[in-house]
C-alpha cells in the first residue's frame, strides 16, 4: 500500500491501485464508478450527452414554444376582418417564419433523434464496462458510438444553410418587429415569461454555437 500524502488522513490520502475503481462526485448524478475502462472517449462521450440535453431544451424554447406564439398571431390575424394592414402584417410574418424554421426545424427534429440514440448507447456503454459484466465488449462499444457520432455530418448541409441566412433572418426580425404591431407585442411578452430565459436573439445563436462546440469535443 502506498503511503499516505503528508498531513492527510489514510482514508483520503491513500492512493488507490490502477486496478480498483474511485467514486466521485460528478454533475451527472450524485456518485459514478470510475474505473480503468473509462477512458478518454467515455468522458468525453459523457459531456456530449449533457450538453445535447441542454441544445435540446434550448432549441425547443424557438422551434415549439416561440413557433407556437407565431402560429397563434397568424390564425388570429386571417380571423380578423382582412384589409390592407392586416395582409401586410400577414405576409411579412409568414415570410420571417420560413426564413426561420425552414431550416431550424429541421436541425431540431434531427436532435431530437440524435438525442435519443445518444442516450440510449450511454447506458448501454455504462451497463456494459462494469467489471465482470458478462456482455462488456469495449470495442463493439466505442465503435457505436463513433457510428452515431459519425452520423452528424448528414445534417451539417442544414446548418450551413442556417448560417448563410442568419444576418437575412436578423434583418427580416427588426422589419416585422418594426412594422407588425401584434407581433411585436407577442414578442416582448413571449421574451418576458419565465419559459424563455434567455433572450431570443441568444437562442438563435445557439446552432452557430453547437457547432463550434462539437469541433472542441471532438477535435
Amino acid at each position: 500500500m502506498s503511503p499516505p500524502f503528508a498531513g492527510i488522513p489514510l482514508a483520503v490520502g491513500t492512493i488507490p491501485s490502477s486496478s480498483s475503481s474511485i467514486i466521485l462526485p460528478t454533475t451527472v448524478s450524485s456518485t459514478m464508478i470510475i474505473s480503468p475502462i473509462h477512458d478518454r472517449s467515455f468522458y468525453i462521450c459523457k459531456e456530449l450527452l449533457m450538453t445535447e440535453r441542454t441544445y435540446r431544451k434550448d432549441m425547443g424554447v424557438i422551434a415549439e414554444n416561440f413557433r407556437r406564439e407565431i402560429m397563434l398571431v397568424l390564425n388570429q390575424q386571417q380571423d380578423l376582418y382582412m384589409d390592407e394592414e392586416y395582409n401586410f402584417e400577414n405576409e411579412t410574418l409568414i415570410h420571417l417564419s420560413d426564413i426561420l424554421f425552414t431550416h431550424l426545424l429541421p436541425v431540431y427534429k434531427f436532435h431530437l433523434h440524435f438525442l435519443r440514440q445518444l442516450e440510449q448507447r450511454m447506458a448501454i456503454w455504462e451497463t456494459r464496462s462494469v467489471p465482470g459484466n458478462d456482455y462488456y465488449n469495449s470495442e463493439k462499444i466505442n465503435s457505436n458510438i463513433g457510428d452515431l457520432i459519425m452520423n452528424l455530418v448528414e445534417i451539417l448541409p442544414r446548418y450551413e444553410l442556417y448560417i448563410e441566412n442568419y444576418d437575412c433572418l436578423l434583418t427580416e426580425l427588426e422589419y416585422v418587429l418594426k412594422h407588425n404591431r401584434r407581433f411585436d407585442m407577442i414578442y416582448k411578452e413571449f421574451e418576458s415569461e419565465k419559459l424563455c430565459y434567455l433572450s431570443l436573439i441568444s437562442f438563435l445563436t445557439k446552432p452557430l454555437q453547437r457547432l463550434l462546440h462539437y469541433e472542441y469535443l471532438l477535435e
